[in-house]
């Protein structure tokens, strides 16, 4: 009885976490059309699944032109992350940069920048549709990220 409390205690954090993770779409590594995916390396794919960089603290940028899967896949791995209990957040570019404005506007940005710093895995997607502005600099941490870029 007690490993399936054990295991009913792990899925419960795992669902948790997809839950605030605030994935658009629910998008699995099992989903992934490989025909589609041109140029994507399966053994990479699956090193990134292991979320071995997140204990090492790397960033990963996936980057290509729109409508290549870039999202799908930075959600699938942001899933795999969710699902060995790893703490995940994903946002559009667009909107965390409306966040994080808002937030300093709003004299709360300390409280966002903890927020941010308090997951493990931060995904930003659709980086390229962010028109460059000159902000005073925001000191953040270091976070893994995983960026869509389009060209």
């Amino acid at each position: 009885m007690a490993e399936a409390e054990v295991a009913s205690r792990r899925d419960r954090t795992a669902a948790r976490r997809l839950k605030a993770a605030q994935f658009p779409d629910t998008k699995t590594l099992e989903q992934i059309d490989w025909e589609a995916l041109k140029g994507i390396s399966k053994p990479k794919l699956s090193e990134l699944a292991s979320c071995d960089y997140l204990d090492r603290g790397e960033n990963v940028v996936l980057a290509g032109p729109i409508g290549t899967g870039k999202t799908h896949l930075a959600i699938a791995l942001g899933t795999e992350a969710t699902r060995r209990r790893y703490r995940v957040l994903f946002r559009r570019a667009a909107d965390l940069v409306r966040e994080l404005l808002e937030a300093r506007d709003e004299r709360e940005l300390g409280r966002l920048q903890r927020r941010l710093q308090g997951v493990d895995l931060l995904i930003i997607a659709e980086l390229g549709f962010v028109p460059v502005k000159r902000h005073p600099p925001l000191r953040a941490k270091a976070t893994p990220t995983f960026t869509s870029l389009s060209p």
